[in-house]
């Protein structure tokens, strides 16, 4: 009896990892989504500054530079 409750057990628990790595693929999926979401928007922006602000592609680089070295990302 022993045998066969320890082998149901462990049938429960695969299961329940088997849930657990469906969500994980799914968050996985809806975080990657929110990213290139936000990387469109990024280049509708970068596109739009340069078509309506002549000086943004000269400036552009320089302040990239700039904020690469002054902020850190984990802290915005």
């Amino acid at each position: 009896m022993k045998e066969r409750e320890l082998e149901d057990k462990l049938k429960l628990i695969d299961k329940e990892i088997d849930c657990q790595e469906n969500e994980l693929a799914n968050a996985i999926l809806a975080f990657n989504s929110e990213i290139n979401k936000m990387k469109i928007e990024i280049e509708i922006t970068k596109r739009f500054m340069a078509e309506f602000h002549s000086e943004f592609k000269d400036s552009y680089s320089r302040i990239k530079e700039s904020v690469v070295q002054e902020v850190n990302p984990e802290l915005i």
